[in-house]
């Protein structure tokens, strides 16, 4: 139920809004120099009193729509401190046994602590799709109920103090019980990005070992195509497992490619503007 997870991407790599990315930045800050940051300082309680700084927790919630960068941003801010990046599955915490889901869980929640307080370098753990463990609680009397009341409440128990860093994502804040939002320390939301963001994931993708990855308008695409990291990651991809199949100097990537899978992708385009854009006969004539 532990599993670690390989990221090499840095916090460079990582491309939201200005104002965003400050908020993550402070985060790593806090943790890179935990004696500057300490609040107790200025009048606040804090586990410093019991432990040294390594075990100064903090609990984020990231949300927003699939592709916004959530899970991008956990394994930059890992990378960003030398940490580790170490995953929570969902899948097999939800026992096939149900009975057996909250000792599971306590289970895992025990086994964070104990590496949290032997590692002098404690890992980033990383809850993906968090709503799938987290969620409103029931008031249903059945079995299923108390088993579920039963998950909340630990979880709810182990997060009060917990002792190091914790990110959930989720595309499904709304499915989270508010109890929960008391103990999470930052609540950010991963928003689509704007035009210039685009611009910048677009070059991100389209690296110099593309052959002909330097002749693709990466401004027309971004001002084209209203699409999230996720998606443009997924069309660069696709067109470039076609144009290696190519051979000679054909084998290489040609802006045909890239508006092929482009229309391929944005019937699944987020937001208001699917659809809205009319320049597809452009491109192909």
């Amino acid at each position: 139920y532990l599993r670690q997870v390989k990221t090499a991407q840095t916090f460079e790599d990582l491309i939201i809004p200005v104002k965003e990315k400050e908020v993550l930045q402070n985060m790593i800050n806090r943790f890179r120099q935990p004696y500057i940051y300490n609040l107790n300082k200025w009048g606040f309680g804090s586990n410093f009193e019991e432990h040294n700084e390594t075990y100064n927790g903090l609990i984020a919630l990231f949300y927003g729509m699939p592709g916004t960068g959530k899970t991008f941003a956990a394994g930059a801010i890992a990378n960003e401190l030398g940490k580790e990046l170490v995953a929570l599955e969902c899948s097999q915490l939800r026992n096939m046994f149900y009975g057996q889901t909250d000792k599971l869980i306590r289970k895992a929640f025990e086994k964070i602590r104990e590496i949290s307080y032997k590692m002098k370098n404690s890992p980033v753990f990383l809850l993906n799709e968090a709503d799938q463990l987290i969620h409103q609680r029931t008031e249903s009397i059945t079995e299923c109920g108390r088993v579920e009341n039963s998950i909340q409440n630990i979880i709810l128990e182990e997060l009060e103090n917990f002792p190091a860093i914790l990110i959930l994502t989720t595309n499904l804040e709304k499915l989270i019980d508010e109890a929960y939002f008391r103990r999470i320390h930052i609540k950010m939301k991963f928003s689509l990005p704007d035009g210039e963001s685009r611009g910048k994931l677009w070059q991100l993708h389209l690296h110099k070992e593309i052959p002909g990855a330097e002749e693709i308008n990466t401004e027309l695409l971004a001002k084209s195509y209203k699409f999230t990291g996720g998606q443009i990651a997924l069309v660069v991809h696709n067109a470039c497992a076609e144009a290696i199949t190519r051979n000679g100097k054909e084998k290489r990537l040609k802006w045909e490619d890239m508006i092929k899978y482009a229309e391929m992708e944005q019937p699944w385009q987020t937001g208001d503007l699917r659809g809205e854009v009319g320049f597809k006969s452009e491109f192909f004539h």
